[in-house]
């Protein structure tokens, strides 16, 4: 006979179980009882060992520095087991860096051609929405060995999202970095670039890619599955590219929109300190076909004619072409293309800084949410 099934039928349990005794009563009032209270009793009287504390137990066996520890010595060897996740993304670097680059090679420095140094440096910034989506699998994946290991008191959601973070920090730093060698000097910046401007515009680069990896765990802990999450990040990325203010600048946008939207936009902040960093340095000297001609009166030269044009407040120079004839080049220099959007060199570190605390925000929010959905859908 099956030992549970009789001792179902003993106590007058299950289907065709039947007692007349209360075995409740009968155990309290039984020899054995008494020598479990009294053994229950004796271990009470104990006293304390040397060093021991009477503090309520913790919900985890360890410190959360030592949880991060751990989890971080476990996550490079889950990265190093799993190549395929880190070398697709330095993949993804090394080819937008190529690509970018031969597409917008050795660039002069022409009214044009400030136009299209905006666009290089807008098309850079594809790799952090790549960043954001290839985050996001991974993330998946690693969060449902959180939620077992968190049903157990392994360790904690915010040591499992700082663990995580800190373990991409230098695959990330090398894809910034051969984005950046391929690009950088293709393109032409450093013809009018200081060393501190080409450093800087690393740090930058860097610390967005940081940023959008965070971005995308982010959503990815937010959302309770993958559907959602893959629902919500093209949405996201593209108000992000949006409301950054190089599509549309400020002043062209929704005043609802314009009101807050493009005020909390980190891609502002990181492209405002890219593009004053990049073009602070630049003077324009326009090509022939970049001038808009016009004519001057005989009795007056081309700087005297468009004197009142420039009291107004208007930007670039005019050029004389001989013969009465002008040419007018609307930027002078790269502040000329900056300045009416609100930007300025000197709030570059601001935007950095503004970075960064997003950057931390991620990590903060996303352990947050890893809490809220520790626990796993039945």
């Amino acid at each position: 006979e099956n030992p549970a099934e009789y001792i179902l039928e003993a106590i007058g349990a299950g289907i065709t179980g039947h007692t007349d005794k209360d075995w409740h009563d009968i155990w309290m009032a039984s020899q054995q009882n008494a020598d479990v209270e009294r053994e229950l009793e004796g271990m009470n009287q104990v006293p304390l060992k040397d060093g021991a504390s009477l503090a309520p137990a913790k919900e985890f066996a360890t410190s959360p520095f030592y949880q991060t520890y751990e989890l971080y010595k476990r996550f490079n060897i889950v990265f190093w087991r799993n190549p395929a996740y880190n070398a697709g993304r330095v993949f993804n670097a090394l080819l937008v860096g190529l690509v970018v680059g031969f597409s917008f090679w050795n660039l002069g420095t022409s009214s044009s051609d400030v136009t299209l140094i905006i666009l290089a440096i807008f098309q850079i910034i594809i790799l952090g929405a790549l960043m954001i989506e290839s985050a996001l699998p991974e993330f998946v994946v690693l969060r449902d060995f959180f939620q077992r290991a968190y049903a157990a008191k392994i360790y904690s959601p915010a040591p499992f999202i700082v663990a995580l973070i800190a373990t991409d920090l230098p695959y990330l730093l090398v894809a910034a970095s051969l984005c950046f060698v391929c690009c950088f000097w293709s393109i032409g910046f450093d013809a009018y670039n200081s060393a501190g401007n080409i450093a800087f515009f690393w740090i930058a680069f860097v610390l967005f890619l940081w940023f959008c990896n965070s971005f995308g765990q982010l959503i990815g802990a937010m959302s309770p599955d993958p559907g959602i999450a893959y629902i919500f990040m093209p949405l996201l990325t593209t108000v992000l590219f949006l409301f950054c203010g190089v599509l549309t600048p400020p002043s062209s946008m929704p005043a609802f929109w314009r009101s807050w939207l493009y005020h909390i936009n980190p891609f502002r902040y990181f492209m405002e300190a890219l593009i004053t960093n990049t073009l602070s340095g630049l003077v324009v000297k326009c090509t022939p076909e970049d001038l808009l001609p016009f004519r001057a009166p005989a009795t007056e030269t081309c700087a005297s004619y468009s004197a009142d044009f420039f009291s107004y407040g208007a930007r670039g120079y005019v050029e004389d072409l001989g013969n009465n004839l002008c040419g007018y080049c609307v930027f002078s220099s790269g502040q000329d293309f900056y300045e009416p959007i609100g930007w300025d060199e000197q709030y570059k570190d601001r935007g950095l800084g503004i970075l960064m605390a997003y950057f931390v925000f991620n990590i903060i929010a996303a352990s947050l949410f890893v809490y809220i959905f520790r626990k796993t859908k039945k």
